[in-house]
């Protein structure tokens, strides 16, 4: 029963989160959700075969990354948004580019960088299809037990 009431509560607190801000260069397909139990949500989504993009945390922010800039390539999409609550959420928030019903093909993907605002510094980021020079990225990013949570997505590209 107190699960449930605490389920409960924690989608009532969805409900009066900040509005969503989409501010795409190109379409980057993103959805931010509240997860009851972190590692039960990673263990469903096989997370252990994926690969997990390098990770700088400092105090304040986590920066994830997966590729390098090269030569010629541009700022192709980027994407933020946020999810906050008045107590301890645990986030998974799921990043697509191109984004689904794109016209056109996306980029060759060269640099990810996610930078992540969160109340508490315990994450991680995961490839869950396509990839570095491919024209095709799906990323998985997790937060745990945070108050707030706000993110900033770059993709690089050719």
């Amino acid at each position: 029963m107190s699960r449930l009431v605490c389920f409960l509560f924690v989608v009532i607190c969805g409900a009066s989160t900040t509005p969503n801000r989409r501010t795409g260069i190109q379409g980057i397909q993103s959805s931010i959700e509240i997860v009851e139990n972190i590692e039960d949500y990673l263990q469903e989504n096989h997370v252990s075969t994926l690969t997990k993009l390098n990770v700088v945390r400092t105090a304040e922010k986590i920066s994830h990354q997966v590729g390098t800039r090269i030569y010629g390539d541009r700022l192709v999409a980027m994407e933020t948004d946020s999810k906050t609550s008045s107590i301890p959420i645990d986030v998974a928030l799921t990043l697509r580019y191109p984004s689904a019903g794109a016209m056109m093909p996306g980029a060759i993907v060269t640099l990810v960088d996610i930078t992540v605002d969160q109340s508490v510094n315990v994450g991680n980021a995961y490839i869950k299809a396509g990839g570095i020079g491919q024209r095709y990225i799906e990323i998985l990013v997790v937060a745990k037990n945070t108050m707030y949570f706000h993110y900033k997505a770059e993709i690089y590209g050719m």
